[in-house]
């Protein structure tokens, strides 16, 4: 199956995700509405309580916003990406399934490790952000020369293609790969990806341009 079809096939997760973005948008809204309406009935008669729940729930509601929107996204992506990985393998969903509830299925079977890749890839985009900040002040070294800025902002956006996705590639095997502990096929899969680094340069040279040419056109 082309990348385009099954981008096609799996549209339904990105629906989800923007759905849970907008839930969530709505849900801290009214959050501090209802802090708000709060802080304003006992202003009149004890200001420091007030002041004193604002400075409590602030943090709290946008800590559990942050983790909210961070965890139920990557689970979400995670279901996406044991979709991605079934129709690039067999082109098809097992019969009785859609893209949804396969990769649904997926994550609750693997849901340990699901839970692990979702720390990994915030180590992951740890790492990719000090090789990025490494490149930036390199360029830096160079002063504000548009075009060395314009490279530097390439060379990033390389990067970020290049490594960014090496957890979600390897979570993809570990969905594939029943058969296997899943210590073994993320070791297997690491290596597996970095083995495949000249076609990995090779489209992430190809998304660049394309991005580059967009926003040219734009």
């Amino acid at each position: 199956m082309k990348n385009g079809d099954i981008f096609k096939r799996t549209m339904p997760f990105v629906w989800r995700r923007l759905g849970m973005y907008l839930l969530l948008n709505i849900g801290i809204i009214l959050y501090f509405a209802l802090v708000i309406f709060i802080i304003t009935l006992l202003a009149s008669k004890e200001a420091i309580i007030g002041i004193i729940i604002f400075l409590i729930a602030c943090p709290i509601g946008l800590k559990i916003y942050s983790f909210g929107c961070q965890y139920i996204s990557y689970m979400i992506k995670a279901a996406h990406v044991a979709a991605i990985g079934q129709l690039a393998v067999h082109g098809t969903i097992p019969e009785g399934m859609n893209v949804v509830s396969f990769g649904k299925s997926k994550v609750k079977e693997k849901f340990v490790e699901s839970n692990v890749f979702f720390g990994l890839d915030k180590l992951v985009t740890g790492a990719v952000k000090q090789i990025q900040n490494m490149i930036t002040r390199v360029g830096n070294i160079f002063g504000n020369i548009e075009i060395v800025q314009n490279i530097v902002k390439i060379l990033n956006l390389f990067v970020e293609i290049v490594l960014g996705y090496v957890d979600e590639a390897v979570l993809a095997r570990v969905f594939y790969k029943n058969e296997e502990s899943s210590w073994k096929s993320s070791a297997d899969g690491v290596v597996l990806y970095f083995q495949n680094w000249k076609e990995i340069i090779k489209n992430a040279a190809l998304i660049v341009v394309g991005l580059i040419l967009f926003y040219a056109v734009g």
